[in-house]
């Protein structure tokens, strides 16, 4: 009987080792995860002095129909930085109602001569309330190097049919020119979410949210690494009321 005892608990401590053991792991590699997500950081470069001081507007149509942009708020309004000839925005589309085949959504590029440099306006799919992405088409001339550029972004609800003001948001972009050192580091084959702290880290906010953005499209599995560094890039520019926010498939510019 002692014997029989003595199995028993030797067999109970084996099970209980092995189950805290387990435990342990999966606490130790939700700790790494969290550490690796958490250490993506913005570094805000400064903005251009353009003597436009703003706060963060978030479109000034009615019944539901605003939108609120993606963009670090700083000193000259909504802006921030790219390296790419070809830039995606994002924006928070209707809030507090789902877009209609009724409504419109406009967007509009210019330049520091306030030329024209790309426009849209198309009927909205009918999509729910969400996160999307405006890609700027390769038809579109380049961005310049240093070159300032503005853009507005607007939703006007049942257009034909109600005259209502249009949601409109404005901001700024920049196209700059990475350290050779950072460039080079970018051309060798590197995780997404690598790529977006590098680009955070350099203060490229466009490029840094484009790279996460691009993961959590609706059509990609979910990747708890790519959501966590999103919502704290959202936190770090004050936005953390759309961490829950979810990406939604809406609209192709063309």
């Amino acid at each position: 009987m002692t014997r029989l005892l003595t199995i028993r608990n030797a067999l109970i401590a084996s099970i209980l080792l092995a189950v805290i053991g387990f435990a342990f792991l999966r606490g130790s590699f939700a700790d790494r995860r969290s550490l690796v997500a958490s250490a993506i950081q913005f570094v805000p470069p400064p903005p251009p002095d353009l003597g436009e001081p703003s706060g963060r507007p978030e479109g000034g149509g009615s019944r539901g129909c605003d939108a609120i942009a993606l963009v670090p708020q700083t000193t000259v309004g909504q802006w921030g930085q790219t390296t790419e000839a070809h830039p995606t925005f994002w924006f928070r589309l209707a809030v507090g109602r789902n877009l209609t085949s009724g409504d419109r959504l406009a967007f509009k590029l210019m330049d520091e001569t306030n030329q024209v440099v790309y426009q849209s306006e198309f009927a909205a799919p009918a999509v729910a309330p969400g996160v999307v992405k405006f890609a700027l088409p390769n038809s579109t001339p380049a961005l310049q190097v240093n070159q300032l550029y503005r853009w507005e972004f607007s939703i006007r609800c049942d257009a034909a049919t109600i005259e209502d003001i249009p949601g409109l948001v404005q901001g700024s972009i920049q196209r700059v020119e990475l350290s050779e050192a950072i460039a080079n580091t970018l051309t060798t084959p590197t995780a997404p979410l690598d790529r977006a702290k590098l680009y955070a880290s350099q203060g490229i906010w466009y490029d840094a949210m484009t790279t996460l953005g691009n993961e959590l499209q609706p059509s990609n599995s979910p990747n708890p690494e790519i959501q966590t560094a999103w919502n704290r890039l959202l936190v770090q520019i004050n936005l953390s009321n759309l961490e829950s926010v979810p990406l939604v498939s809406c609209c192709s510019t063309r």
